[in-house]
């Protein structure tokens, strides 16, 4: 495209007389430093379903939920913990851990005493 400066270069609307081999050139004090070619084909309009699924794309992304959804935590109870093996996180086994050494240390007590 004689004439394209700079980083991009927009062909609108397309033709199939834009078809053809293109070059992107860099250069550093009008010297040629690096020079890319590439083959641009020109086959027709999209197809009607890739039509459909851009603007469908486009729904979806520019979807707004009609109210604001809340996260609720997730707060497992003891038979959840040892049923569910997701549940099952380093902090959960930590606090299973801590429950099952301060019953054994309360049993010692009482049956000490």
């Amino acid at each position: 495209m004689p004439g394209a400066h700079g980083y991009l270069a927009r062909i609108r609307p397309v033709q199939p007389k834009h078809g053809g081999t293109f070059s992107c050139v860099i250069l550093h004090d009008q010297r040629p430093l690096a020079r890319l070619y590439f083959y641009l084909n020109v086959t027709g309009p999209p197809p009607p379903e890739d039509t459909e699924l851009q603007v469908t794309f486009r729904e979806v992304m520019n979807r707004t939920p009609a109210e604001p959804e809340m996260i609720q935590p997730w707060s497992p109870s003891l038979g959840e913990l040892l049923t569910n093996p997701q549940a099952l996180t380093l902090g959960n086994l930590f606090l299973l851990a801590a429950t099952a050494a301060l019953g054994s240390a309360s049993v010692t007590l009482l049956v000490w005493l």
